[in-house]
């Protein structure tokens, strides 16, 4: 291969793709915008109380008597009076005592309530008979905050429990105590046991946040958006920017006229990989600067030259993966049509189940083992639990290996098939 005919290809490839305006939309423009959405909306500003909950809480007991309605007051009292869960999860119980079960119960289903306590017509009689709880929860279903719906469940769940077990101590005590009293010479032991049975617990909550910034999470959800925003780009760059340009220039008869001169397809593919990941990697700056440098996103404090290399490793291999999906692509669908339909449906699938969209934690179990294969998001989270989160490089050694020779190969493969296949396509034209 002659190098000055690689670099005629990457020039007149480059220029051509900083001529296209919907080049320039989808490379840069769109970067920046879907990077500032999702921020704004995901990301919680400094000082911000988006962590404050409100629970809505009603309790209807089965009949209005005196001792039903007194115990839900009992218990409408003490429920109120839980105001911290923890240190970074602050909420706020409403309670009210309702009395119309059914009008309550079509009320929780509108969300008016995260939940309903019904207490039993026989509630009271258990207590006095069993000193035990008796109650039924009904807990509104989220779909789109399950997080608060088993937040919920368990505040709830937990006070219940935790008031049945005082119940049943309290009332083991006063028994005791009076066995205890005819043998003074135990009741100093008790006493001490007494104690002890009441506090015998002693539980400090400590939160801990991955990276330098233990005080303040958002530069760190920042730095791992701008990372994603950027492998989001190399997919929809890389893999619906191959694929087109292939057949878009196999229809405009570019190819035939660069080709019938001394131009070997090998030299051709050659500089056409090197002229996107150019390509590529300058696009990406815009997204870079405006997730680190204007949103205050940040990287670990731990990146040295081993840390750098490793990490432009990852984003060059990203790039040649994503240029080789994107051509091989192009080739098998011979029209700019059939490949945009289908390099679109592959970068949507890569981008919303490969961990990319949100983290791969967050994805449905049913999912989730498409992130954990697709050699994309082995790739990204390589680079972003280095990059951000400063974790050690050896403990992903194995599967970045295992990416990185999977991309060499099909790399190679898109290289063997679109040269011995080229010269058959324009046949076909």
């Amino acid at each position: 291969m002659r190098p000055h005919a690689i670099s005629s290809v990457i020039v007149r490839t480059l220029k051509l793709s900083y001529r296209s305006k919907s080049t320039i939309f989808w490379t840069v423009i769109f970067p920046l915008m879907l990077l500032l959405v999702i921020t704004s909306i995901f990301v919680p500003s400094n000082g911000s109380s988006s962590n404050s909950l409100n629970i809505n809480i009603a309790i209807v007991p089965g009949e209005t008597n005196e001792r039903l309605i007194a115990l839900a007051q009992e218990y409408s009292k003490y429920l109120s009076m839980m105001e911290e869960y923890n240190d970074t999860l602050s909420f706020t119980i409403n309670i009210s005592v309702k009395y119309d079960f059914n009008d309550t119960l079509l009320k929780l289903k509108k969300g008016s309530y995260d939940a309903l306590i019904f207490i039993p017509k026989d509630a009271y009689r258990y207590l006095i008979k069993n000193s035990s709880v008796k109650i039924k929860l009904f807990i509104l279903t989220s779909v789109t905050d399950r997080t608060k719906e088993q937040l919920v469940r368990s505040i709830l769940t937990g006070f219940f429990r935790e008031t049945a077990h005082y119940i049943a101590i309290k009332n083991l005590y006063n028994i005791t105590k009076k066995v205890v009293l005819c043998d003074l010479g135990l009741k100093s032991e008790f006493e001490s046991l007494s104690r002890n049975i009441w506090e015998n617990y002693k539980i400090d909550i400590i939160s801990v946040v991955p990276g330098e910034v233990a005080n303040n999470p958002r530069p760190l959800i920042i730095g791992w958006m701008t990372l994603a925003v950027m492998f989001i780009n190399f997919i929809f760059g890389g893999i619906t920017g191959g694929a087109s340009l292939i057949t878009s220039e196999v229809r405009l008869g570019f190819l035939e006229r660069l080709l019938s001169t001394r131009l070997k397809p090998s030299e051709y593919f050659t500089g056409l990989a090197f002229s996107w990941i150019i390509l590529l990697t300058i696009t990406s700056f815009p997204a870079l600067v405006l997730g680190f440098v204007l949103l205050g996103g940040k990287l670990s404090t731990g990146i040295t030259g081993i840390s750098l290399m490793y990490i432009i490793l990852i984003i060059l291999v990203s790039e040649f993966l994503t240029f080789a999906i994107g051509i091989l692509i192009g080739i098998l669908s011979r029209s700019p049509e059939g490949s945009t339909v289908i390099s679109n449906i592959v970068s949507w699938i890569m981008m919303t189940l490969g961990g990319f969209w949100m983290p791969k934690w967050m994805l449905p179990e049913t999912f989730r083992w498409f992130s954990e294969v697709n050699l994309l998001s082995v790739l990204f989270y390589a680079l972003s639990d280095v990059a951000i989160y400063n974790k050690p490089i050896d403990k992903y050694i194995v599967p970045l290996t295992i990416a990185c020779l999977s991309s060499f190969i099909i790399f190679i493969i898109t290289a063997i098939i679109y040269t011995r296949y080229l010269p058959k396509l324009l046949e076909k034209k």
